[in-house]
């Protein structure tokens, strides 16, 4: 059904929006029609009147309790006339005043929402036909009679056509709204997975690259050397491969672990070992963060370390862990040359996003990025991570320092 309504350009009427209004009206309709079976049976008006009447209660009945129906009968406007011509019938045998007129009028309601503004108009001209051809036998006509109704079913025609334009309109709305969340997670799921290529595949390409590049000045000067180095440059490219194939899997998540304190405190002292300046670091226990922040939190500090060694080699660092509020606060501070703030604009030009990357990694998770840094004095990166669970921390709560 919703195939055959995108191929001709207008979303389906029949939906979750519109059923329950279509259900009413089947409703409103079979108690109206009842009446009228019960007033022809009582006055014995019309044999054949009151055989019409309870062939359109079946239909009815059908409706109610089968959306497939009304899916049918909107493909298919032929079967909304039938039923249309059995309603004028009703009229016609039994006059424009007996209850069956108000089957007539919940049936307009339904033309409404069930079909687009060309075929409606169609249904409700025989519906106002067959009432038109009631009058004749009425001795008494009063204006009711001969305009109030015929306006009543055009107006409930009208109520209908106008219910059918807000859901679909409020299907489009949603539809649009599903699209942009989607076109969003992508957006963000790209930079992501930038940041993570910057910070892993990348890096391994270009060490891979370097010593590639070195390997022909082996050859010529040490082939045992050179076979050394061709070495590492097959163990490097494996584990590039290897950093590839995680990401494509989404093997890096942070896993159950989400104690980043734990985390930190064996990867500085493993990073401490292979410096010579001092690294004092001062941890405390902080709340445990989502998955998902945890990682991005991981990351942003590996490629912080990773820009100490780059740039501050030669300084001494220190890096404190604590809990503000409900954020996990990470500030890394080395005792190097520093540069200027306009440096990270300057990186971007160049083609260089390590410091943008950090930022959007975080961000992503609600946390920031502060940096400061100036030539000769040293720069402190501070990192900021919302904590799953919020949670007060006493000031004097258990510090884990760490000097090497």
């Amino acid at each position: 059904m919703r195939r055959a309504a995108q191929r001709s350009g207008s979303p389906a009427a029949v939906d979750d929006l519109a059923t329950p209004t279509v259900r009413v009206a089947l409703l409103v309709r079979q108690i109206a029609l009842a009446a009228a079976a019960l007033v022809t049976l009582v006055t014995g008006t019309s044999w054949t009147g009151l055989a019409v009447v309870i062939a359109l209660l079946l239909t009815s009945q059908l409706g109610l309790h089968s959306t497939r129906v009304l899916r049918l009968v909107e493909r298919h406007p032929a079967l909304a006339l039938v039923d249309v011509l059995l309603v004028s019938t009703a009229m016609v045998l039994l006059g424009p005043r007996h209850p069956a007129v108000l089957a007539a009028l919940t049936s307009a309601l339904i033309i409404g929402v069930l079909f687009r503004w060309w075929v409606s108009p169609l249904l409700v001209v025989a519906l106002l036909a067959g009432h038109a051809l009631s009058l004749p036998g009425v001795a008494d006509l009063t204006l009711n009679d001969m305009v109030g109704t015929p306006v009543v079913i055009m107006s409930m025609a009208a109520i209908g056509a106008g219910f059918r334009h807000v859901a679909q309109q409020a299907r489009r709305k949603d539809e649009q709204a599903a699209a942009d969340r989607q076109a969003a997670a992508t957006a963000e799921e790209r930079l992501r997975l930038a940041r993570d290529v910057h910070d892993t595949v990348a890096k391994s390409v270009q060490g891979v690259a370097l010593l590639a590049a070195s390997l022909p000045q082996w050859v010529e000067r040490d082939q045992r050397r050179a076979v050394t180095h061709a070495g590492l440059v097959a163990t490097s490219a494996r584990e590039a491969v290897t950093e590839a194939r995680a990401l494509l899997t989404g093997l890096r998540a942070a896993g159950d672990d989400t104690r980043f304190e734990g985390w930190l405190s064996e990867r500085l002292a493993e990073w401490g070992a292979g410096r010579g300046p001092a690294v004092t670091a001062e941890i405390a226990a902080v709340a445990p963060l989502s998955a998902r922040a945890c990682r991005e939190l991981r990351a942003a500090t590996c490629e912080v370390l990773e820009n100490v060694d780059r740039h501050a080699a030669d300084a001494a660092v220190d890096v404190s862990l604590r809990q503000v509020g409900d954020l996990v606060v990470l500030v890394v501070r080395d005792h190097g040359p520093g540069f200027h703030a306009d440096r990270e604009r300057e990186a971007v030009r160049q083609g260089r996003y390590g410091l943008l990357g950090l930022r959007e990694r975080l961000e992503s998770v609600g946390g920031r990025v502060d940096l400061v840094s100036a030539p000769g004095t040293g720069t402190t990166v501070t990192l900021s991570a919302p904590a799953a669970v919020a949670a007060d921390h006493d000031r004097e709560a258990p510090v884990l320092r760490i000097v090497s």
